[in-house]
């Protein structure tokens, strides 16, 4: 089956899909791709605006700093949904200044998980995993969604942060949901860290300014494999599957805690040893 180059980019409030034409050779399915931010692709749109180069562009609701990976015809986000139209829930133009919240939203959100149709930009089905209040300040520039997901081509795995880690399979339907704890970040900045894909296990790290870890959950039950406390505070990275001497290690790169000792061996960057 033939498939369309495609460069999928979340603006504000809408999906735009910059295309040109050749094979689309790569599935895009988690945070750069396989974290790398690599792709076989050519002839891929280097300019373009709201009109120029744009296959489609599709309007969706609330707001998000996640982006959108793909699988396949499939497009999947998140975003999250204020019930109140009136919450100014995210600020543009430039802060150099400012912009920490004292306190979470006044407005309850709807956590979604979206799905468009690649050649159409259509939504196929749109679900909300949860619908509460926020839990955790953030800051006026950041979101309730700001954790990009990750798909193994049966399941969405999405990360709201202090919501909860979700999978979703590729009708929409919740598969199992996991509590992350409490998370308190940085001046309330919020949270970002997406989670990544090692096997049958999907890895999230948890970092906050009163207790930090990493921990991996079965894909299919979302039983917990493995959890590694840490001694860094709040951070916003990724972490990053490293492959080397036979192992895959999981690497960091968040802040070792004021007063904390370093574990041995372990530099400025936290590491987990995932197995292999």
């Amino acid at each position: 089956m033939k498939r369309t180059s495609l460069s999928t980019v979340v603006i504000a409030s809408y999906v735009f899909l910059i295309g040109a034409g050749g094979a689309f050779a790569q599935d895009w399915p988690g945070w750069r791709g396989d974290g790398r931010g690599l792709s076989p692709e050519k002839n891929l749109p280097v300019k373009w605006s709201e009109t120029e180069g744009v296959k489609w562009k599709t309007p969706i609701p609330g707001t998000g700093h996640s982006s959108p990976i793909v699988w396949g015809q499939r497009v999947f986000l998140s975003t999250a949904v204020a019930n109140d139209p009136n919450v100014e829930t995210f600020q543009g133009g430039l802060t150099f200044m400012g912009g920490n919240t004292a306190k979470p939203d006044a407005s309850g959100y709807a956590y979604r998980v979206i799905c468009l149709d690649a050649d159409q930009g259509t939504i196929l089905w749109s679900k909300a995993v949860a619908t509460q209040n926020p839990k955790t300040r953030r800051h006026t520039k950041n979101t309730y969604a700001s954790e990009t997901p990750v798909t193994d081509g049966q399941y969405v795995f999405v990360s709201f942060g202090p919501v909860g880690l979700y999978a979703v399979d590729f009708a929409g339907n919740v598969v199992w949901q996991r509590d992350l704890g409490p998370m308190s970040h940085r001046r309330g900045w919020g949270t970002g860290a997406s989670p990544i894909l090692f096997r049958h296990m999907v890895i999230v790290q948890c970092d906050s300014d009163d207790k930090s870890y990493i921990a991996a959950f079965d894909k299919a039950t979302g039983e917990q494999v493995w959890r590694t406390e840490r001694q860094e505070e709040a951070s916003w990275g990724t972490p990053f599957l490293f492959e080397a001497g036979g192992r895959t290690t999981v690497v960091t790169n968040a802040r070792a805690a004021c007063g904390a000792t370093m574990p041995p061996r372990a530099n400025s960057c936290g590491s987990a040893r995932a197995g292999r």
